[in-house]
């Protein structure tokens, strides 16, 4: 037997052996139980993790899991990001937000035009020494938008590996939307939370008790007044219950040793927004139960429309200077008598500006409270590390208010609000009163990963559960087998030898194609099943070309030799521009497409490729053996 064929047939028993070899971690773990699975985790977890990432992966739609559609606040963004606001431009960028959100377009250039049809100038919300023209400020807040995006994409992604969801697809879409597929997720919603959670974290110094009260009690008497004015009365009875000065309010025992936790609950039969703008003066906002300053569970809605009135602005600048009201964040048990339900959120007057952020922080970690502290002894807490500028800045902040409350702010709300006792020089600091160890847990990996640079939103989901991802690999995998199982039927019956061969480079192509995807780590989904099964199609077609043409010349009184070398010539053009311009499109729909329709291309683009050297390579050397061989004399076609 010539060299050539010997090299070409050893190159074909390589390729074999290596896809198989690719194949065995997906044989051995997929043939594993369940129970075989959490077993082999347990008692062998780097054989475990080994198995798992040499395996071919399941998407969510077979192994059930979530598909989520996060869009980034660009609004939120630029709102924080302007030096000055009127009602030019608080109108402007509402108006722009709407218009983008409806075509698509560039919210910046939006905000811009409106402010223009407005009579107003960006330079004027953004300029600053560095930015002194409309241009520079453009390209500054648009850069800033773009950044906004990557960032979170890259945030999202770090909590997403430290949650532990393996494999996850996490894809930036157009330029504001993130694409999230997480396979085999066993906690939807907390997986929801962790990813929507902005986890800005402040530390912000209180005003004095006497000066929160004292703007309470005039925002609660500018209400009622309001109320008196709109109603027409000769009196209205002031009901706010006299608070007494207890400097004990936002005091715990200890630093960071208590205080108010948790997340937003649904405030089921509350106001809603729009209702509490038209009736913000019904009633006085702020009350006093257990003469703590808090409002009622059922007016937060009502509580943010109050501190968007100009007025209430206005006595809160006048009467304590760059402050605002904050909420904790859960309502606090301790404010509801036993003679009634009504839940209380304990409100806090804060400066408006952050004596230190987040973004100093470089380890937070959750763990069990001292025992060496009765207030927090045992309870989950999460303790946090500075880096060196942090520490020095926190140990200027404590050293300078020792004896003053300092709230922890996570995300605009309260967690906390300790007295601060001594100057704290290690850089290091405890988020108290977490109620589980998966709240801390969670926590701290937001701050680990850092806060999102702009609000983010869940705009779409999509679960699909564990036994409908089952039922889905069984039909899929059927489909594919039946649909092998007739091709190669038909090759038989109407091939006949010429078939046998064909269905030999067809089986190699699947080892292949699989191998492939095993070696990349790619997610074989629902749709890439369905890819499989067009290579199936494409393979055979490319062989029946070549078996066509071989007929011809055979019918042609040429011998088995010739027609061999003329049938494959001929139809190799064919068969490469049919495979590039299919090629072209697969590409095409991986680069543009995502979740589903990326698993389709990932299998269509690998099966092309194999299909070319096999129906090709292969079944071109399988003959030209065997007529070496003298096996072969006459075509079976």
């Amino acid at each position: 037997m010539p060299q050539r064929l010997v090299i070409r047939l050893g190159l074909i028993l390589f390729v074999v052996g290596l896809f198989t070899y690719f194949l065995i971690p997906t044989f051995q773990f997929y043939s594993l139980s369940p129970e075989e699975k959490k077993q082999l985790e347990i008692n062998d977890p780097d054989r475990y993790s080994e198995l798992v990432k040499k395996s071919i992966k399941l998407g969510l739609d077979l192994q059930g899991g979530m598909h989520l559609v996060l869009e980034v606040d660009v609004k939120a963004l630029l709102d924080r990001l302007a030096k000055n606001k009127d009602e030019r431009f608080s109108a402007a960028l509402e108006a722009a937000a709407l218009e983008a959100d409806t075509t698509g377009e560039d919210l910046v250039d939006v905000f811009d035009r409106k402010l223009r049809e407005q009579g107003a100038d960006i330079l004027l919300y953004y300029g600053t020494r560095d930015l002194r023209t409309h241009e520079d400020v453009l390209s500054y807040l648009k850069e800033q938008a773009d950044e906004s995006i990557t960032r979170t994409l890259e945030i999202v992604r770090n909590r997403v590996d430290q949650f532990g969801v393996s494999e996850p697809a996490i894809q930036k879409q157009g330029n504001r939307r993130i694409i999230i597929e997480l396979a085999g997720i066993d906690d939807p919603e907390r997986a929801k939370r962790l990813i929507g959670e902005t986890a800005r974290l402040e530390f912000r110094l209180l005003k004095e008790d006497e000066v929160a009260f004292r703007v309470t009690e005039k925002i609660n008497d500018y209400l009622l007044g309001k109320l008196t004015e709109e109603a027409d009365t000769s009196a209205v009875s002031d009901t706010t219950e006299e608070a007494p000065r207890d400097t004990s309010v936002v005091r715990p025992e200890e630093l960071f040793g208590t205080g108010e936790t948790g997340e937003d609950t649904a405030l089921a039969g509350g106001d809603t927004t729009e209702a509490a703008k038209t009736s913000v003066a019904k009633e006085p906002l702020f009350v006093f139960p257990r003469g703590v300053m808090a409002i009622k569970a059922n007016s937060v809605a009502r509580f943010k429309a109050v501190m968007e009135d100009p007025e209430v602005q206005r006595i809160i600048e006048q009467e304590a200077g760059e402050a605002e009201f904050l909420l904790a964040r859960k309502p606090d048990p301790r404010l509801t008598s036993p003679e009634e339900d009504a839940q209380f959120y304990r409100v806090y007057l804060v400066n408006k500006h952050a004596e230190l952020g987040g973004e100093t922080i470089v380890d937070a970690r959750q763990q069990r409270g001292s025992l060496d502290d009765p207030s927090s002894a045992g309870k989950w807490e999460v303790s946090l590390t500075f880096n060196s500028e942090g520490a020095r800045a926190f140990s200027r902040v404590t050293g300078a208010n020792i004896g003053k409350p300092m709230a922890i702010v996570l995300d605009r709300r309260v967690q906390s609000a300790p007295v601060i006792q001594a100057k704290i020089r290690d850089g290091r600091a405890r988020i108290t009163g977490l109620e589980t160890a998966e709240e801390a847990r969670d926590l701290a990996i937001a701050l680990r990963a850092g806060a999102l640079p702009a609000p983010a939103k869940i705009i779409a989901e999509r679960s699909v559960g564990a036994s409908l991802g089952k039922d889905s690999v069984e039909q899929g995998f059927k489909s594919a087998i039946w649909g092998l199982a007739l091709v190669a039927l038909f090759m038989m019956a109407y091939y006949r030898f010429s078939g046998f061969v064909a269905n030999i480079a067809l089986v190699l192509n699947i080892l292949i194609l699989m191998g492939l995807m095993a070696y990349f780590h790619a997610t074989l989904t629902l749709p890439g099943i369905a890819g499989i099964i067009l290579t199936i199609g494409m393979a055979v077609d490319a062989n029946v070309l070549i078996f066509e043409r071989i007929r011809e010349e055979l019918d042609k009184g040429k011998s088995t030799t010739v027609a061999i070398d003329i049938g494959y010539g001929r139809a190799f053009v064919t068969i490469f521009d049919a495979n590039l311009t299919t090629l072209i499109a697969a590409i095409v729909l991986y680069n543009f497409g995502s979740g589903p329709i990326r698993g389709f291309a990932t299998t269509l683009m690998i099966g092309i490729l194999a299909s070319m050297f096999t129906a090709i390579y292969v079944t071109r050397t399988i003959f030209e053996v065997l007529i070496q061989r003298r096996v072969l004399k006459r075509m079976s076609i």
